[in-house]
């Protein structure tokens, strides 16, 4: 594997690089939403090809054919249906998680969030207290 490249930027505004991400990972939750309603639809589609395999047995001729070509036709295009919001499904929630991963590289470097804010109060008292114990030696704290 190559390495990688070290690339130093200066001036320039983290915050919306991090807001972008952010509006990404938003995009790719919603997607992933209305993906959720449109599968919803496959229960009928389901019931509507039991539907018509009950109506083959019952029925002859003809008509037995003409289902028979529906239902074919259905399941060819349920498949492929199927292929697509697969990949669909994939890539939002590829999009989603490099997204997430690249806000955690760069949330350090904003400056409008309260990330390192964050973190001096969590360790802040712990580190005054060690301080104003003369120095002690860790096991005898």
């Amino acid at each position: 594997m190559p390495k990688a490249r070290l690339i130093y930027v200066a001036r320039i505004p983290i915050y919306k690089l991090v807001e972008e991400n952010i509006e990404s990972q938003a995009n790719m939750r919603e997607q992933t939403e209305l993906l959720d309603k449109f599968n919803k639809w496959e229960v009928i589609e389901d019931e509507l090809k039991a539907w018509i395999k009950r109506r083959m047995e019952v029925t002859s001729g003809e008509h037995r054919q003409d289902l028979a070509y529906i239902l074919t036709k259905i399941e060819e295009i349920d498949k492929a249906q199927d292929e697509i919001i697969l990949d669909i499904y994939f890539f939002s929630q590829r999009t989603y998680y490099i997204n997430h991963l690249s806000n955690g590289l760069l949330k350090r470097f904003d400056v409008t969030g309260p990330y390192e804010r964050r973190r001096k109060h969590a360790f802040g008292p712990l580190f005054r207290e060690l301080r104003s114990s003369n120095r002690k030696s860790p096991s005898t704290v």
